[in-house]
């Protein structure tokens, strides 16, 4: 599935949120992340996210993401359409 160019929940595992807060992502205590996916690869996730200085993108590791939700009316239609 690809979940690039759109927005998704991230439920992050324990590492994943103490890693988010060290790169000043607030939380608010939970351990899902509401963000804008820009690409990803073998890695993670590439999201962007808002801080008090702008627009940032960050890398959200795979070893730390435990699921992603996103609604299901948002697949993306590939190919010609009749």
């Amino acid at each position: 599935m690809n979940i690039s160019q759109r927005t998704v929940t991230i439920f992050l595992d324990e590492v994943g949120q103490n890693v988010m807060e060290l790169a000043a992502v607030g939380l608010s205590g939970s351990s899902t992340l509401s963000v804008y996916v820009q690409d990803t690869d073998d890695i993670g996730i590439w999201a962007q996210i808002n801080r008090e200085d702008g627009e940032h993108i960050v890398l959200i590791r795979w070893d730390y993401v435990l699921t992603v939700d996103f609604g299901a009316g948002e697949t993306k239609t590939v190919g010609l359409r009749p």
